[in-house]
């Protein structure tokens, strides 16, 4: 393997110190931002814990001020929704038109400083902007003439209380819809002389050039939900914590709310959990970065870099890492402060322990 000259040293050494500021000067506010959350998590869950109250579907409201309510029961609508452009209709809480396109895609990979691009077809509903390919000639793609849309019932309700649009999107279970040949019968002459009807989808062209067109339907029938919202007047709506976020919860079948806040609860804790051990990295490896030019120095060195580099820099990763652990430690306790401070105390102790905890007073000399 050929050997680094000087300046490859020089610039491997400034890269690796620039990134490791620029990993040092993102961390705390990454910590920051995600202990912030995950304090207003926790005070959401105990305040959404305390003041949620069961209401039954048949119940109604006479308005008011707004209250935290869990409702569970058969959602349903009344209306029909109707996609004008291909004039398919459906009573359900949400009707979904999905465009597809074949089209071309670029991929890449390069090996020993040559880059080579490869160009395939295939379907996506994403429209694949082909002005940016490497080669551009034989791989055009037209625009996806109509898009990919959904309609929410303003009619969709659990009982008496009404869905907003937000909760009807978060309803898992889609049930595809057929065109029939009734269906495409009653389009308009422009679709009908442009798409084929094909396995129950809208087909333009026969699916091997690019520009082609797959349209299919799909919609959310009435099914079993339960809710945790604010409500006035039988209206559901985003309830306003104490810190201002905006929480509504949605699962299907029939859960109580105890589980439904659980549920929360743990994903809420899962995704901070998952920063939190990369961001602790991030600082340990922005530290390594930054301090590695003064390793490089000291391995330069004839006899010094020969005998003591190597465990200097095994030294290194072991503050480094303290030094990561005892910052990552206290700027979660500042940004815990209001919510626990008990929990904050502990935190600036426990950091407090790992930077000055192993410094060992000098031992007494012994009695004459």
């Amino acid at each position: 393997m050929p050997q680094k000259d000087s300046w490859e040293e020089a610039k491997d050494q400034l890269a690796a110190f620039f990134a490791g500021v620029l990993m040092l000067l993102y961390a705390p506010y990454g910590i920051w931002t995600n202990e912030s959350a995950a304090a207003r998590n926790a005070a959401a869950y105990h305040e959404m814990s305390a003041k949620v109250v069961s209401a039954q579907p048949t119940e109604r409201e006479s308005g008011g001020e707004v209250r935290l309510v869990h409702v569970a029961g058969r959602a349903t609508a009344t209306q029909a929704l109707s996609d004008r452009i291909f004039r398919v209709s459906a009573v359900a809480l949400r009707l979904t038109r999905s465009v597809e396109m074949f089209q071309w895609m670029e991929s890449s990979s390069t090996h020993d400083g040559h880059t080579n691009y490869v160009y395939s077809q295939g379907w996506s509903e994403s429209g694949v902007d082909s002005s940016k390919f490497h080669d551009r000639a034989g791989h055009e793609n037209p625009p996806i003439p109509v898009p990919s849309c959904s309609w929410n019932n303003a009619d969709g309700r659990v009982g008496e209380f009404r869905l907003n649009g937000k909760l009807v999107a978060q309803i898992p279970a889609f049930t595809p819809l057929p065109v029939t040949e009734a269906m495409f019968q009653g389009m308009s002459p422009e679709v009908r002389s442009a798409y084929t009807l094909k396995s129950g989808a809208l087909a333009k062209g026969d699916g091997t050039h690019a520009g082609d067109l797959r349209v299919t339907f799909t919609t959310i029938g009435p099914q079993d939900i339960s809710v945790i919202a604010g409500s006035k007047g039988n209206a559901l709506q985003p309830w306003l914590t104490a810190s201002g976020e905006e929480r509504q919860l949605l699962e299907a079948g029939l859960v109580d709310a105890p589980t439904m806040l659980a549920h929360l609860h743990h994903q809420d804790v899962q995704t901070v959990w998952h920063w939190r051990f990369g961001l602790l990295f991030a600082v340990w490896f922005g530290l390594q970065f930054a301090v590695r030019p003064m390793f490089d120095i000291l391995a330069a060195v004839p006899v010094v870099g020969t005998l003591l580099a190597p465990l200097l820099r095994l030294l290194g990763m072991f503050a480094t890492f303290a030094l990561a652990c005892v910052l990552t430690l206290g700027i979660t306790a500042v940004a815990w402060l209001a919510v626990r401070p008990m929990l904050s105390a502990g935190l600036l102790a426990t950091g407090a322990v790992l930077l000055f905890g192993f410094k060992r007073k000098p031992a007494a000399p012994p009695a004459a």
